[in-house]
């Protein structure tokens, strides 16, 4: 993660280094590294060496990625399926490698890959199905990380209290190792705190299940073949749990009361035997993401954080993950490497 910071070197400015001051769109420049840092840590650096096409086409796919899951024929939705055929074409290329040129490959990929294989798929199919294991990795760590980045932007407050820690743990203790990661993040529990309120307001708005046999809950009756809606975000808002300021921004439930992330009104990874496979992983991973940003750069809004309102939710588009800020929301910062940082 730590080396995605200083993105692709390609035409786009966003891909500029920023060694130096640089101005970008903190949501694209926040997807970007998360795109950087999957593909080098699943599929090893080869797969952005040879084909460094990906970004855009997955930045394309995660921004569009509404039209698929709302089956939108490929006439009306030209973008994401574009991005996704695309992307199809460039995983079947990087499979049909020899394994010994595919370094760095994580063993999950490379086991992933054998199982998929012994069915005897070609490799068009075995990349159709990756694309969506890497769509899966991408994309609600990198929206959390936007949102979090942005309550922060918009506290300066807290984002100094958030600073302070995260430099005694990561900088005033290096060096530190992967494995050191997850104890470090834990001497950290404002930035802790932060996360989980966030994903307590920010988190997808509903997931589906299908009922497979009919069921009773209580006085109901969930008949076999029905679609079940659950609106966990619902529970994560309810006043009569979360209190009055239920809808308010209060990292400091979380502080002050750490079990609030085991409460059955909190559920921002799912529940049961479909709960999100990244419970473990992507807090980590949006948390030293932040950690990074905070210990080596300075980020300041373009015109003043006075003048750019929160961003607005997009609702609108039926995503039933992690949504999406509302595309005229997503303000310009410049970032600027810190003198303190080691």
């Amino acid at each position: 993660m730590d080396r995605t910071l200083t993105p692709l070197a390609a035409s786009d400015p966003l891909r500029r280094s920023i060694a130096e001051p640089d101005e970008v769109s903190l949501f694209e420049w926040i997807v970007d590294a998360f795109i950087v840092t999957i593909s080098d840590g699943a599929m090893g650096k080869v797969c952005l060496d040879m084909f460094p096409e990906v970004v855009d086409n997955m930045f394309r796919l995660q921004t569009n990625i509404y039209a698929i899951f709302t089956r939108r024929p490929r006439i009306l939705a030209p973008k994401a399926y574009a991005a996704c055929d695309k992307l199809v074409q460039i995983l079947a290329k990087y499979f049909a490698l020899p394994r010994e040129a595919k370094i760095g490959c994580a063993e999950f990929v490379t086991m992933a890959e054998d199982e998929i294989r012994s069915a005897a798929v070609s490799e068009e199919e075995l990349a159709k199905m990756f694309v969506w294991i890497y769509w899966g990795m991408l994309d609600n760590p990198s929206t959390v990380a936007f949102w979090l980045l942005c309550r922060l932007l918009h506290n300066p407050g807290l984002l100094s209290l958030i600073r302070e820690e995260c430099e005694e743990s990561f900088l005033r203790n290096s060096p530190i190792t992967p494995a050191d990661i997850p104890a470090r993040l834990e001497c950290c529990p404002i930035l802790k705190a932060t996360f989980e309120e966030t994903m307590r307001i920010h988190s997808g708005p509903h997931v589906f299940r299908h009922v497979s046999e009919d069921t009773e809950i209580g006085p109901y009756l969930l008949r076999k073949g029905s679609t079940l809606l659950i609106p966990y975000n619902r529970l994560q808002m309810s006043k009569s749990h979360w209190g009055l300021d239920a809808e308010e921004f209060k990292y400091q439930r979380f502080l002050d009361n750490p079990g609030l992330a085991n409460s059955r009104y909190y559920k921002p990874f799912s529940a049961g035997i479909h709960q999100c496979g990244g419970v473990a992983m992507a807090p980590q991973l949006v948390m030293y993401f932040v950690a990074i940003v905070l210990c080596r750069y300075d980020v300041d809004v373009l015109g003043g954080i006075e003048n750019h309102p929160f961003p607005r939710l997009d609702t609108s588009k039926g995503r039933a993950t992690v949504p999406m800020p509302v595309a005229g929301d997503m303000f310009r910062v410049t970032i600027t490497p810190r003198k303190s940082a080691v």
